[in-house]
């Protein structure tokens, strides 16, 4: 007899990963499927409509995607890294075929959940920043137990940061991906870097920043390194800093998160 699933979908500018379980409460994450996210909706819609096919039946449908939604959440209406998604009915398109409850919300606000839900941070507030293709960030508070997750002004504190660390403005400065920069580069990087994390601590003053995404996870010895560099010259008034133990999963966590509210 077959088991109903629920499917977690994570729309990043780069690629995009789908997986499901059939136990939202004792998680486990089966058969990723990847594929790099294109230009056309249309494309892409298919290859998530095949991969959804094979799991039938379905109980849910949890979407993390960049950019900023709608009021109901149901479309993205503005997206630098993901333009092709913007006013696309995507939630109904997979609500009508499937006939199951559907949720979607920005990629940050997605993975904080996964974070607070899944991670090490459970009832702890915190700061989560996704670093991969771009930079985008939440805060998550607890109230009674139960995480909430608001995301952070874009504009005011991640704009500059992305704008320079992001991984397709690290692509166009250097000219090639981020995982081909050389020690030199990214010392630089990492430099600049150091001085983000300082003015987002100071403005918001966090009592801990958690770290996701791509980059964050790919390069976790050099932020760890500068974490404990911050932390040697600016112990008292620097937050908790680290990585998250969910590495690049955070928000296929959080998607199934995101089927847990009523």
């Amino acid at each position: 007899m077959s088991k109903h699933r629920f499917i977690a979908i994570e729309i990043g500018g780069t690629s995009t990963r789908l997986v499901h379980t059939s136990n939202l409460e004792k998680l486990s994450l089966d058969d990723f499927y990847i594929f790099p996210t294109t230009s056309s909706f249309e494309a892409d819609y298919q290859k998530v409509q095949t991969y959804i096919d094979r799991q039938i039946p379905i109980l849910g449908i949890g979407i993390s995607i960049p950019g900023d939604l709608n009021e109901d959440k149901s479309m993205v209406s503005y997206a630098v890294n993901t333009p092709q998604y913007v006013n696309k009915p995507l939630c109904k398109l997979l609500s009508e075929k499937y006939k199951c409850k559907v949720r979607m919300d920005n990629d940050a606000i997605v993975a904080a959940l996964g974070e607070a839900l899944y991670g090490t941070a459970q009832q702890t507030d915190f700061i989560y920043i996704i670093w991969g293709t771009g930079i985008g960030g939440a805060s998550v508070v607890y109230d009674e137990g139960r995480p909430t997750a608001k995301i952070i002004d874009w504009q005011t504190y991640l704009q500059k940061w992305e704008e320079t660390f992001g991984g397709n403005s690290l692509n166009r400065i250097y000219k090639k991906p981020a995982e081909f920069l050389s020690e030199e580069e990214w010392k630089k990087v990492m430099g600049g870097f150091s001085k983000e994390i300082l003015f987002l601590a100071d403005k918001l003053k966090p009592k801990r920043i958690i770290f996701g995404g791509g980059i964050a996870t790919k390069q976790s010895r050099r932020l760890l390194q500068l974490v404990a560099d911050l932390q040697q010259k600016h112990l008292a008034s620097l937050p908790s800093l680290e990585v998250s133990k969910l590495g690049e999963d955070a928000e296929l966590y959080g998607a199934l998160g995101l089927l847990q509210k009523p």
